[in-house]
């Protein structure tokens, strides 16, 4: 966020630049996730609804919306 330009805004027309992880965390609440179980899968999708607030947030983060729907990593030992 430190070399951002434009601040996050978030609800309420909240402006930060440094916004605590719990404001972050209750922003990505918003963020449901649809289950399907078909022939055995278990299929996920997103709806189309999500705010460029929560995309943001997760691109500063360095991740995309796909960290809700691709299949869980396997456990490994290490």
């Amino acid at each position: 966020m430190k070399q951002e330009k434009s601040p996050l805004i978030l609800a309420g027309k909240r402006k930060l630049f440094r916004p605590t992880g719990q404001v972050l965390l209750k922003e990505l609440q918003e963020i449901k996730v649809i289950y399907i179980r078909q022939a055995g899968q278990i299929i996920r999708f997103l709806p189309n609804n999500i705010g460029d607030h929560s995309k943001r947030i997760l691109e500063l983060a360095g991740y995309d919306m796909s960290i809700y729907v691709a299949k869980k990593a396997e456990k490994t030992v290490l």
